[in-house]
């Protein structure tokens, strides 16, 4: 049996603020955002011994405790300019010109063959306590313009030119092939901010003009995209992104 799979290109993106390839036969083919995986046939997965499910996992943990920040008059600025443009496969980018800031960007695939089941799982915890922000005056500014045109692809982007920010973004995609039709798919994610301990104080003198902004960007964009801008300070962001496909074969 002869299985081909198709997963059409199409955008999500998802933002906070604060695959057309083939292979010879017999392959099963997982074509999406231009990332191509070539798998056995349905006959060779079921005499792969073992291989039966596929788990994913994601742990993020992020931790801010006990920092002293003290600034007057900073210019920040984290932009992102006519980049990136007619990408192809996996992109992930941290940009931080603030002070004391968490950044992270996380991608898992995870690929079932035969029967069983895709279970993919996320845990976000953004911890932070006792932290002290004295600031006045400045400015500060997030900016993507004029980039990602044209690209297919998984995309992660955070930006921060604020302050004691934690920013995360997981996506998880699952793929299976069964000749199982009881064989499932779960999703699960959980995201948590923890504030305890000693309190975070934030003191602010002379208020600072801030901008987060996406100009001109994305067009004819393919694939799935996370971002996250903060250009202001204390922030928690968190982002988790699941696709499911499976593909049932009956004998």
């Amino acid at each position: 049996m002869r299985t081909r799979w198709v997963i059409p290109a199409v955008a999500i993106v998802a933002l906070g603020v604060a695959l057309p390839a083939r292979a010879e036969p017999p392959a099963a083919n997982f074509a999406g955002a231009d990332l191509l995986v070539s798998l056995p046939s349905l006959a060779d997965a079921a005499a792969l011994a073992g291989v039966s499910a596929a788990i994913g996992e994601t742990l993020v943990g992020q931790s801010l405790v006990g920092n002293h920040v003290d600034l007057v008059d900073p210019v920040r600025q984290s932009a992102i300019e006519q980049s990136f443009q007619n990408n192809r496969g996996i992109v992930s980018v941290n940009q931080d010109s603030g002070d004391v800031n968490n950044q992270a960007n996380i991608r898992i695939i995870a690929l079932s063959l035969s029967g069983g089941f895709v279970d993919l799982q996320s845990t976000g915890v953004a911890q932070r306590s006792g932290n002290t922000l004295i600031t006045s005056g400045g400015s500060s500014e997030d900016r993507i313009a004029g980039s990602f045109g044209g690209t297919t692809g998984l995309v992660g982007v955070n930006q921060s030119s604020g302050s004691l920010n934690q920013q995360f973004n997981v996506m998880m995609i699952g793929l299976g092939v069964t000749i199982d039709p009881t064989s499932a798919q779960l999703g699960d994610s959980l995201l948590a901010t923890v504030n305890g301990g000693a309190a975070n104080s934030l003191q602010e003198g002379t208020p600072r003009p801030r901008s987060d902004s996406i100009d001109g960007s994305f067009a004819g964009f393919h694939g799935a995209a996370q971002v996250s801008q903060s250009a202001g300070d204390l922030n928690a962001i968190g982002q988790t992104m699941a696709i499911s496909v499976i593909q049932v074969n009956l004998p």
